[in-house]
């Protein structure tokens, strides 16, 4: 177990950081050639998350490595094939423009079967314009399998640079990281704290109407306005990132627009939705309806 361990870490650094590794052959056999191992970049930031999961191995496994299991657990449209070089992509706004849906375009880097999968990441949709949204950043997501039909896992977020807008790229997800880590806990464990019964009794569904304070206010919006509606826009994706927000969009025969979110009661509900830019500019109105989704498509 000890040699198989090592074994995994000389690879997982391997997979972060480009470095290749040599083992000698014991005393007396040959020595390998000394070779310069690449070193991260000692002022690089990681992001890291751990949690233990009430649930068997392939379970957890299924839900990393699938379409299948990636929306049951993530995101609402999951493309994944497990291969090197295989799509990983997580869409978490199926309403987004294209390129600002998820993850769209990443790929496999690695994985050892019910061990570890690493895959690229790309920025959010509040840096869309940045250096940081184009470059494809790294996580390695670790399993490790416990007594008692639970599981550890493990997520590391790397490969970020530095600079006002890699700060916003850190910031944005270790939060969101953290939500994503708690929500897949809290879906993926059995009965008991936290588990799905438990979550299900706790977080309520509510429906959101937005009014605009004038009529053809999308369509001849000021300046100022255009600001509040994009910080608006901005709000609702992470959101939706966060697993808050089921959907949202607008009506195509008038300026009312639709959201449908969780909360754990109404008041929260109501402190969530009069938090929207839109609203506390004045530009939006908003009405907040208890509501339960009856039917959900699974495609």
């Amino acid at each position: 177990m000890l040699a198989k361990s090592m074994l995994l870490s000389t690879f997982i650094v391997a997979v972060c950081f480009g470095g290749t590794s040599s083992v000698g052959n014991g005393a007396g056999g040959a020595q390998p050639t000394p070779t310069t191992q690449p070193q991260a970049p000692p002022e690089e930031r990681m992001i890291r998350q751990e949690v233990i999961v009430s649930a068997p191995l392939a379970e957890v496994w299924r839900a990393w490595t699938t379409s299948q299991g990636a929306q049951a657990y993530f995101a609402p449209r999951a493309n994944i094939e497990l291969a090197v070089g295989g799509r990983y992509e997580l869409l978490f706004n199926l309403a987004g423009a294209e390129g600002s849906r998820g993850s769209e375009g990443c790929k496999v880097l690695s994985f050892l079967p019910m061990e570890m999968l690493s895959f690229e990441w790309n920025g959010p949709p509040s840096v869309a314009s940045s250096q940081p949204a184009r470059a494809r950043t790294r996580v390695v997501v670790q399993f490790e399998e416990l007594a008692g039909d639970r599981v550890k896992v493990k997520l590391t977020h790397l490969g970020m640079g530095q600079g006002p807008e890699w700060d916003k790229h850190y910031e944005h997800f270790s939060r969101a990281w953290a939500v994503i880590i708690e929500n897949f806990k809290r879906r993926i464990s059995g009965p008991g704290p936290g588990s799905k019964a438990e979550v299900v009794e706790s977080r309520k569904q509510f429906l959101s109407l937005f009014t605009p304070s004038r009529s053809m206010l999308m369509q001849d919006a000021t300046e100022a306005e255009q600001k509040v509606l994009q910080a608006r826009s901005e709000r609702l994706e992470k959101l939706v990132q966060e697993g808050v927000v089921i959907l949202a969009g607008p009506c195509l025969d008038g300026d009312v627009s639709i959201v449908v979110f969780e909360a754990r009661d109404l008041k929260a509900a109501r402190h969530l939705m009069d938090a929207d830019p839109a609203v506390q500019a004045g530009i939006f109105s908003v009405k907040v309806h208890p509501f339960r989704v009856a039917l959900k498509s699974s495609l």
